[in-house]
């Protein structure tokens, strides 16, 4: 397909995608990005010892001279799956995706337009449009929010930000607060960055997280956009082999590489957990950057506690177990909770935060998303913005 030999061994873009068994999602995946009219860029797929289904799905586009793949004869952890995928690739910048995620038409050409807009940045980040799967926190209804994140409204929607205001929002991020997502596959990172660390570019047990955070740290350039040219799926897959599910929990955990035997751990969102051992990692690897800058053992426990309650409310767990749970708290962490319960505002948020209808317990876990009854899944999801786009008045 490439009519300029250079330009394919040289290509523009690398859109990295990293599967473990994605199935019939794979498959929709790769073909959001190949059908795209261009020949400057390459897909790179690192198969992570995938079913005979994925393998399937990935041979369908064996003819594809864009696709890149790579098998991996036994399953890595999800960061070294991603760092196999990145060592694999060759573009100037570098995307990546996961098997429910989707590219938008059009979206090399957003991609040149943001770069040649902002004088080649090191990082564009821009936003996406949300697509919660079928199945999620009980609901059976597919759901959507365009934009997928709401970013700090003190962040211009579209521009450079200064490296100290990216340095503000990291020290937000140790309190457990996201003024902004950090999501790769919005984002579009330029191959110099992967010098500016100092060690591999992803880390365990987060690598988009780590990565992302480290470079507001150490990038030049870091432009915001607010183009949707990507699709962001939250699935029952995601983060790998899902952690929020109870039967697949202790798998979920040793693939995304999270061990809850550090000093302090509580039980509760072992997402909230795996975002402690990452800003630990952060600490670790930028200790002038980060100098001061300490994990917020308040916002922790407090997170850890709502998470118990509202499983409790769920039916996730029974009584007698969140009371278990609740009694590892230590007199500090009570005391903390005590102090932020003092406030009365927090009084009236926390509230309505932990008082979970769990008939319709989604649109209160994922505020702004928006019901799809007639959608089944994410190529649906596709058809259905594509009508709905030809619709629009001119």
């Amino acid at each position: 397909m490439a009519s300029d030999a250079s330009r394919f061994m040289n290509p523009k873009y690398s859109i990295l995608l990293p599967t473990r068994n994605g199935g019939a999602l794979l498959e929709g995946c790769i073909r959001s990005v190949l059908s795209q009219e261009r020949d400057d860029f390459e897909l790179v797929v690192s198969d992570n010892a995938s079913d005979e289904e994925s393998q399937e799905a990935i041979r369908r586009f064996a003819d594809d001279s864009r696709l890149v793949t790579l098998r991996q004869s036994e399953p890595l952890g999800v960061t070294g799956n991603w760092l196999a995928c990145l060592d694999k690739s060759r573009g100037e910048r570098i995307a990546l995706i996961g098997d429910d995620d989707r590219l938008l038409p059009g979206y090399f050409e957003a991609a040149d337009a943001l770069v040649d807009t902002y004088r080649d940045p090191d990082v564009v980040l821009c936003n996406g449009i949300g697509f919660l799967f079928p199945g999620l926190e009980g609901s059976t209804q597919a759901h959507f929010s365009d934009p997928f994140y709401e970013m700090d409204p003190t962040l211009p929607r579209d521009g450079l930000i200064s490296q100290s205001v990216r340095r503000r929002l990291v020290t937000e991020m140790f309190a457990f607060r996201f003024p902004i997502h950090m999501n790769m596959q919005a984002a579009l990172i330029h191959r110099r960055c992967l010098d500016m660390l100092p060690g591999r570019f992803f880390r365990d047990p987060f690598p988009d997280f780590y990565t992302m955070n480290a470079l507001m740290l150490k990038a030049d350039t870091w432009a915001l956009s607010s183009e949707t040219p990507v699709v962001i799926g939250v699935s029952p897959k995601s983060y790998g082999r899902t952690i929020h599910n109870a039967g697949q929990q202790d798998e979920g955990l040793a693939y995304l590489g999270i061990d809850l035997g550090f000093p302090g751990w509580l039980p509760g969102n072992d997402h909230h957990s795996g975002t402690w051992k990452v800003l630990l990692a952060l600490k670790e690897d930028f200790p002038d950057e980060l100098a001061g800058c300490e994990i917020d053992r308040q916002a922790y426990v407090v997170g850890q506690v709502r998470a118990l309650v509202i499983q409790y409310q769920l039916g996730g767990i029974e009584r007698r177990e969140l009371l278990r749970r609740l009694r590892l708290l230590s007199a500090r962490d009570c005391l903390a909770v005590g102090t932020f319960a003092l406030n009365l505002r927090r009084i009236r948020m926390a509230r309505s935060t932990l008082t979970i209808d769990a008939g319709a317990a989604l649109p209160q876990l994922w505020p702004g998303m928006q019901p799809l009854p007639t959608v089944r899944d994410i190529d649906e999801f596709l058809a259905w913005l594509a009508l709905e786009e030809r619709e629009r008045p001119a």
